[in-house]
């Protein structure tokens, strides 16, 4: 039993807490950033910290099991989901500490969420957009709806199932 508690405190909380130590210690920074840009060293850092999450997500399913566990986990990576709120099942949170929701909404089935971006500019070089994905208090976000970096939901308002919003896109428009 003691192995497999420090098994299961390495693979969530050790994650997690480093994380939140990074989010905590320098601030995720927002914008456009190239590989070469500090902005994209601290994004790359925290993508590999929640890679085991975002390859194998029953591992984060079995913490949605236990009422405001979840919560403070994202808490813990410097996010913020209100214990308050509902997350249906298969939500996808690929970056944890860029999501902001609000007391009372709805994560609906399948919903994803990421708070970040990569494109190639005119030039051909690659880039990065980061900024936290934000849900207001009572809304809805629909089954199988997305939001993109920056994207936000105002409180009280719903986003249609299979809807996606885009970087820096707000709903309703």
């Amino acid at each position: 039993p003691r192995a497999l508690v420090l098994f299961l405190a390495w693979v969530y909380l050790a994650p997690a807490v480093l994380g939140g130590l990074v989010t905590r210690l320098w601030p995720t920074p927002t914008g456009t950033f190239g590989l070469t840009d500090p902005g994209y060293r601290h994004w790359w850092l925290m993508l590999q910290l929640q890679l085991p999450f975002n390859r194998l997500p029953f591992l984060e399913e079995v913490l949605r099991l236990v009422p405001g566990l979840y919560p403070v986990w994202i808490r813990l990576w410097g996010g913020h989901l209100s214990a308050k709120s509902f997350v249906g099942p298969r939500v996808m949170i690929g970056d944890r500490h860029l999501i902001r929701v609000g007391p009372r909404s709805v994560l609906g089935a399948r919903a994803g969420f990421a708070g970040h971006i990569a494109f190639r500019d005119d030039d051909g070089r690659w880039q990065i957009t980061v900024a936290p994905c934000e849900i207001g208090a009572d809304a809805i976000v629909g089954g199988d709806a997305g939001m993109g970096p920056g994207a936000v939901l105002a409180a009280g308002a719903t986003l249609p199932a299979a809807r996606h919003l885009g970087p820096h896109k707000h709903w309703p428009p």
